[in-house]
């Protein structure tokens, strides 16, 4: 895997060579090894929301977290959780913002490199960008509940929050 800092709006600003036509990809055969501890599962962020711990991060746009944007049966955030943007990590080229400023945001918001975290959006998409960003700055505690809001807001046996509160 490979990120390309600033995305593909970066590489046009750059004028960086793109190409058209058909792609042909070769088979091949991919083996998954996935990491225990990267995954927060449902019953874990539930656990999460008794507890208070570890600290939900949600990266979904504000109309989302308040419910006013409905993308599941029901609109809202899970009980606890904390928003901030995935895109704030993000300058105006697309890039990554320094580690000074994103550390100043993240802890600002309460997420400091001590601080267990699960991150959550929509689909887990989001929200694994956002792991992603905290790894690298050094937060050794960090999961992703790739369930998401897809998951949590179309069950109607977990608790949510509509608004700000």
């Amino acid at each position: 895997m490979a990120v390309m800092e600033g995305g593909i709006q970066r590489w046009i600003a750059e004028g960086r060579p793109l190409e058209k036509g058909e792609v042909v990809v070769t088979p091949a055969s991919f083996t998954p090894r996935p990491r225990e501890g990267v995954i927060a599962t449902k019953e874990e962020v539930l656990a999460a929301v008794r507890s208070g711990d570890p600290w939900l991060l949600d990266v979904r746009r504000d109309s989302e977290f308040t419910g006013e944007e409905k993308r599941a049966a029901r609109g809202g955030h899970i009980p606890g959780a904390v928003n901030v943007l995935w895109k704030d990590a993000l300058g105006a080229d697309w890039s990554v913002k320094d580690a000074g400023e994103l550390e100043d945001m993240y802890a600002n918001a309460g997420f400091g490199p001590e601080t267990s975290t699960i991150t959550y959006c929509q689909a887990g998409v989001r929200a694994a960008f956002t792991h992603l960003v905290l790894t690298a700055l050094g937060h050794d505690e960090v999961r992703t509940y790739d369930g998401s809001w897809e998951e949590w807001g179309n069950d109607a046996s977990v608790p949510i929050i509509t608004g700000r509160s």
